[in-house]
C-alpha cells in the first residue's frame, strides 16, 4: 500500500509520479507518465510530495550570524535580495538548518508554486511537502551530475545544487569546477551519448586532477530520486502552508452534525413540551391554595397565603384561654397549709400548659407529700429536680391538669 506518491511537472500538461510504501520504498520499479485526468486517479485522497522544476528554484548558503531560528525571516530577505531576479516580496524561502550563524536554503517564486498546489488539490491530492527534484537526488559523497531529458541536474551537497537545460550545461560545470574540486564525482546520463558528452565538458583541470575519483552510469532522475522520510528542504510553510481541511471535515461530519441537530431539536421540544404542561400543574396548583385560602379568610388580599395562614394560626394559639389561674388556685391552698413548704418562683407555659414550681422545705419527705396531694386533687404532678443545701430542699415540680 502506497505511504505517499512523489509528483513533478514535466510540461505545461505532463506529469510524472511515482508511489512510495509505508515502508519508505519504492512501490514498483516504474514510474508513471500521464495528464492531469490520469495523474487524477492515482492522487485523489492520497498525501503526495511536489517536486518543483530545479531551474525554478535557487539554494545558497546565508550567515545571518544569529542562533534564533525565528529571525531568519527578518534577516534573510535582505542578504539575498541583490542576487535574486525575482522580488523578494514575490519569493518562498525554504530553510534548511541554522548552524553557527549560517543556513542553507532554497527559495522559488511563490504564486507560481501556489498554483502548482492547487492544480493538485483541485483532483483530490493531499500535498504534504512541496520540495525539488535536485534536492531529492540520493546524498553521494561528492558532487553529482545528472542528464536526463534534456535537462542537467547538479547536486553539491545536501541542501545544494541547480538545474539547468542541457544548451548551458557546459558553462555552468565549467564555472562550477572553478571551486575547490570534491574527491569524488559522479557523473550519470540517460543514454552512452549524453554520458561521453558529460565527460567532455569537465575542463581538463578536473580530468588531471591527481585526487579525484570519477565515476559513471547511466540512469534517470527516477533512478536517482532517494525516498525519505522527510524532505530535505521543504517550501509547504507561510502563505503555502497546508491549511486546515474544513470542507473534507464537513464532509466526513455533516450526517452525524445533522443526526445530532436533530436529535437535539427533539430534546429542546420535548423540554419545551414537559415545561409548558409544569406551568399549566403550577397554575392549577397557585388556583387550589387560592380557592383554600379564601375558605378561611373570604376577604382581603393575597399576598403569600402560606404564611398568611401560618400567623393567623399563631395569633389564634396565642388567643386561646390560660389555665394558669386554675392551676394556681388548687396547688396554693395545699402550700399554705403547711408552713415547712415554701414557694420560690414559678413559670407557667403557654404551648404545653403547665406550671413549673420551685419549692423549698425542711424535708423531701413533705415534697413527696405536696406532691400526692396535687394528684388527689386530679392533677399531674411530677418532681423533675430536687438538691439539698444544708437544712433545705430544693425541688421543681412540673403541674398539669389531667
Amino acid at each position: 500500500m502506497a505511504e505517499k506518491i512523489l509528483v513533478r511537472k514535466v510540461e505545461p500538461n505532463l506529469w510524472q509520479w511515482r508511489f512510495v510504501t509505508a515502508h519508505n520504498q519504492w512501490l514498483t520499479d516504474t514510474f508513471y507518465t500521464g495528464d492531469i485526468n490520469l495523474l487524477a486517479e492515482s492522487v485523489a485522497g492520497k498525501n503526495c510530495w511536489l517536486l518543483l522544476d530545479g531551474r525554478t528554484v535557487g539554494t545558497r548558503e546565508v550567515d545571518v550570524g544569529v542562533k534564533d531560528r525565528k529571525l531568519l525571516a527578518k534577516l534573510v530577505p535582505f542578504e539575498i535580495e541583490e542576487t535574486v531576479v525575482t522580488p523578494v516580496n514575490q519569493v518562498i524561502i525554504a530553510y534548511g538548518p541554522l548552524v553557527e550563524g549560517v543556513v542553507s536554503l532554497a527559495y522559488t517564486h511563490e504564486a507560481k508554486t501556489l498554483e502548482l498546489v492547487e492544480e493538485l488539490e483541485a483532483i483530490g491530492a493531499e500535498v504534504q511537502v512541496v520540495t525539488c527534484d535536485f534536492l531529492e537526488l540520493e546524498e553521494r559523497d561528492g558532487w553529482l551530475f545528472l542528464v536526463d531529458d534534456n535537462n542537467l541536474y547538479v547536486s553539491t551537497a545536501k541542501q545544494q545544487g541547480f538545474k539547468c537545460e542541457l544548451k548551458t550545461a557546459e558553462f555552468f560545470i565549467e564555472s562550477l569546477c572553478l571551486q575547490p574540486l570534491p574527491n569524488h564525482l559522479y557523473l550519470v546520463a540517460d543514454s552512452p551519448e549524453n554520458l561521453i558528452l558529460l565527460r567532455e565538458w569537465l575542463p581538463n583541470a578536473v580530468e588531471l586532477a591527481d585526487d579525484l575519483t570519477i565515476y559513471e552510469q547511466e540512469g534517470g532522475v527516477w533512478d536517482l530520486i532517494a525516498p525519505k522520510l522527510k524532505p530535505t528542504l521543504d517550501f509547504r510553510s507561510g502563505n503555502l502552508a497546508r491549511r486546515l481541511p474544513f470542507g473534507e471535515w464537513w464532509a466526513y461530519w455533516k450526517v452525524p452534525a445533522i443526526a445530532a441537530s436533530i436529535a437535539f431539536a427533539l430534546a429542546l421540544g420535548a423540554t419545551w413540551g414537559e415545561l409548558h404542561h409544569a406551568t399549566v400543574l403550577n397554575k392549577q396548583l397557585f388556583a387550589e391554595r387560592n380557592d383554600v385560602f379564601r375558605q378561611v379568610v373570604p376577604e382581603g388580599s393575597i399576598t403569600d397565603p402560606v404564611r398568611q395562614l401560618q400567623a393567623k394560626l399563631q395569633n389564634q394559639a396565642s388567643t386561646e384561654p390560660s389555665n394558669m389561674v386554675l392551676l394556681i388556685s388548687k396547688i396554693t391552698p395545699s402550700i399554705r397549709s403547711n408552713p415547712d413548704l415554701k414557694m420560690t418562683a414559678f413559670r407557667y407555659t403557654q404551648n404545653n400548659r403547665n406550671l413549673q414550681l420551685n419549692i423549698e422545705s425542711k424535708d423531701f419527705a413533705l415534697l413527696e407529700t405536696l406532691r400526692k396531694q396535687l394528684i388527689e386533687q386530679g392533677l399531674n404532678a411530677e418532681i423533675k429536680r430536687s438538691s439539698v443545701s444544708g437544712d433545705i430542699h430544693l425541688a421543681q415540680i412540673i403541674v398539669t391538669e389531667s
